[in-house]
């Protein structure tokens, strides 16, 4: 079942004027899981010296997995060609990831979007991250890729 028809029946509703994010909670994370959860729900209108400027995302789904190396493989499939690869989809599947999916209902998917998103997750990589590879969380950087990382996550 592909996302969309996913997401109408289990929420409901799925169109242009809801904005979708996808995000994972990388290996060795997870004790950050609901401040990372927090930070996209946070309203944060103004920004201010410590978090990005953003309006509140609405947390829609969650689902903690450790991943199988194909899937991890297929997560990063655009790197395949890099030589870090095969580090990455190892590490990626070597322990309990999350996935969190966000809406925001009366938003339409734009550029803007994307560089609210990209701003939260430098901001939570600052927090927490370790290194280049293990740097908290994966987030999507299109509605395509989005798509096909949270049906990962989300298959009935």
């Amino acid at each position: 079942m592909a996302l969309k028809e996913y997401l109408i029946k289990q929420l409901g509703s799925y169109g242009p004027d809801h904005a979708w994010i996808f995000v994972i909670v990388k290996p060795g994370f997870e004790k950050y899981t609901q401040q990372i959860i927090e930070e996209f729900t946070s309203d944060v209108s103004a920004g201010d010296d410590k978090h990005p400027a953003h309006t509140p995302w609405v947390l829609s789904k969650t689902r903690s997995k450790t991943l199988l190396p194909e899937e991890a493989r297929s997560l990063y499939e655009i790197h395949k060609k890099e030589d870090w690869y095969e580090d990455l989809w190892k590490y990626m599947s070597s322990g309990m990831t999350t996935g969190l999916l966000f809406v925001k209902p009366d938003e339409k998917v734009s550029k803007k979007m994307f560089k609210e998103v990209d701003a939260i997750k430098d901001y939570i990589r600052e927090q927490w991250g370790e290194s280049e590879m293990r740097n908290v969380i994966h987030s999507s950087d299109s509605i395509e890729h989005m798509q096909h990382e949270a049906s990962i996550y989300f298959v009935i």
